[in-house]
């Protein structure tokens, strides 16, 4: 008999697996154009794996740019229209007619003043062709006004190149000439003119220099009135505000698919 110590064992089995494992997965579909690689060879982190075919990925990118492009343009062209709710006055001059009153509805198109620059005139009176052709622009001239014989300065500004046969067989040339306007010339008083020692050879109504009808470039309501009648301005200057839920609104849908648009761009340029 001896003395000794008893042990027990314990065994068992088990696997083996690696302290990191990861699955590569695709997110993307596309074929596969390479894979240069065997199941049992050593690669580094970053190392490719498989080249898939881009060509859907990049003709992504493409639409998903057309599509930002185009609702760039309408946001812009949203903005633009938000801007033509402001009238402004094309011309410096005198508020002729203001043909709208606050709270109408007014239709894109629909006419809201008249502008009228009248501190000058323009006088087209005609010459003999023989005479007219000695003349030059700048050339200083004298109106007579028909009725009042009130005689005014004035300057050439144009001679036409071609002749016009009056009755009695006058062949003669259309002069225009421009006058300061004193206050009271209107689109109606009749003139003669001379140019040197020569006279017209009739008379000639007066025309203002530049007369132009506002009309509203998109619908909306009238909002306020910043001019009356009679009041002078300047080229640039606010006629009328219209104000518009309707373009309010479409600005902001505007906005958010341009946001949509460029987060579709981004996705895209991700898959690829």
């Amino acid at each position: 008999v001896s003395r000794q110590d008893i042990t027990q064992s314990l065994s068992g089995n088990g696997t083996l697996e690696a302290a990191d494992s990861y699955s590569v997965t695709s997110l993307v579909e596309a074929e596969i154009l390479s894979a240069n690689f065997e199941e049992g060879d050593m690669v580094q982190k970053g190392d490719t794996l498989y080249e898939l075919d881009s060509a859907d990925a990049s003709n992504s990118i493409e639409n998903s740019e057309i599509s930002l492009s185009g609702q760039r343009r309408n946001y812009e062209n949203a903005l633009e229209t938000k801007a033509d709710l402001t009238v402004k006055s094309p011309i410096a001059g005198t508020v002729v007619t203001l043909d709208v009153e606050v709270g109408d509805e007014v239709q894109a198109g629909q006419t809201i003043a008249t502008i009228r620059d009248s501190s000058s005139m323009e006088l087209k009176v005609n010459f003999p062709t023989d005479d007219a052709a000695k003349f030059y622009v700048g050339q200083a001239a004298t109106v007579t006004l028909d009725g009042s014989f009130e005689t005014l300065g004035a300057t050439v500004t144009n001679i036409a190149g071609a002749d016009t046969v009056l009755s009695g067989n006058r062949i003669v040339r259309q002069v225009t000439l421009s006058v300061t306007n004193p206050g009271g010339l209107s689109n109606t008083q009749l003139a003669t003119a001379t140019v040197g020692s020569v006279g017209s050879s009739d008379s000639g109504t007066f025309t203002y220099k530049e007369e132009r009808t506002v009309t509203a470039k998109t619908s909306g309501e009238v909002a306020s009135l910043a001019v009356s009648e009679g009041d002078q301005v300047q080229n640039g200057s606010t006629l009328v505000q219209l104000s518009s839920d309707t373009i309010d609104d479409t600005i902001a849908s505007q906005s958010d698919a341009l946001r949509q648009a460029e987060l579709s761009l981004e996705n895209a340029k991700e898959a690829l």
